[in-house]
C-alpha cells in the first residue's frame, strides 16, 4: 500500500475550485459555439459569443483597464474643449498668487470630467485641482480615486502657448495604477500603467540611457 497523501491546504483547494469553474465555463462556451455554428459556415454567432467570453475574463484579470480606456476617451473629449477655448477670449482669475492662474475653462473641463466619471463609476472618489484650490477637502483613501488636472499648464494656456495638457491619474489603495496625459494641441496621448510601461500614441517609450 502506498502512503496516503497529506492534507490539502485550504488555499490550494480554493484555487482548485476556481480552476474547475473556469474549465466548466470553457467547456460550456465551446459547446454553445459549436451548437450555434452548426449549419452556419460563417460561424458569426459562435465567434460573437466567444468574444464576449474573452472580454469577461480579461476584465476579471485586469479590472482597471476599462477605467484607463475610459480616461483616454475623456481626455480626448476634454482636449477638444481646451483646443476650442484657446482660440477665444479668456476669463482669467487668480488662485493663491498672481502667478497661479485659473480660467473658466479649467473649471468647466474639471466639472465635465468628474460628472462623466461619476455617472459611470458612482462609487469612486475624486481629487480635482480646481476643486481643491476652491477650498474643497480631498483626502486620498484606499477607494478607487481619480486625480484630475483639467488644464495642466494654465499659464501656457492663457498665453496661447501650445504646451498644455489634460492630466488624469487613477489610484487604488493609495497607489497609482495609471496615468493619462493628453497634450491636446500637439495631439499626443501619453499613457502609463503600473508594471506595463509608458506610451505615446500607442508607441512604447524608452528611457534614455544617457545620464
Amino acid at each position: 500500500m502506498g502512503q496516503r497523501p497529506g492534507p490539502v491546504l485550504p488555499a490550494v483547494a480554493v484555487l482548485g475550485q476556481v480552476a474547475k469553474r473556469k474549465v466548466a465555463w470553457l467547456l460550456r462556451w465551446k459547446a454553445v459555439t459549436r451548437t450555434e455554428t452548426a449549419g452556419n459556415s460563417s460561424g458569426v454567432y459562435g465567434f460573437g459569443k466567444m468574444k464576449i467570453f474573452v472580454k469577461y475574463f480579461q476584465k476579471m484579470a485586469d479590472p482597471w483597464q476599462e477605467c484607463m480606456d475610459y480616461a483616454v476617451t475623456l481626455a480626448r473629449q476634454a482636449g477638444e474643449v481646451v483646443c476650442e477655448a484657446i482660440k477665444n477670449e479668456m476669463n482669467v482669475m487668480l488662485k493663491s498668487s498672481p502667478v497661479d492662474l485659473v480660467t473658466a475653462t479649467d473649471q468647466k473641463v474639471e466639472k465635465m470630467l468628474i460628472s462623466s466619471i461619476k455617472e459611470k463609476y458612482p462609487s469612486h472618489s475624486f481629487i480635482g485641482e480646481e476643486s481643491v484650490a476652491a477650498g474643497e477637502k480631498s483626502i486620498l483613501t484606499d477607494n478607487p480615486t481619480w486625480i484630475i488636472d483639467p488644464i495642466d499648464g494654465t499659464t501656457n494656456f492663457v498665453h496661447r502657448f501650445p504646451f498644455v495638457a489634460v492630466s488624469i491619474g487613477f489610484a487604488v489603495n493609495k497607489k497609482i495604477e495609471f496615468g493619462v496625459v493628453y497634450s491636446c494641441v500637439e495631439g499626443k496621448m501619453y499613457t502609463a500603467r503600473k508594471g506595463k510601461g509608458a506610451f505615446c500614441n500607442g508607441q512604447k517609450l524608452q528611457v534614455s540611457q544617457q545620464e
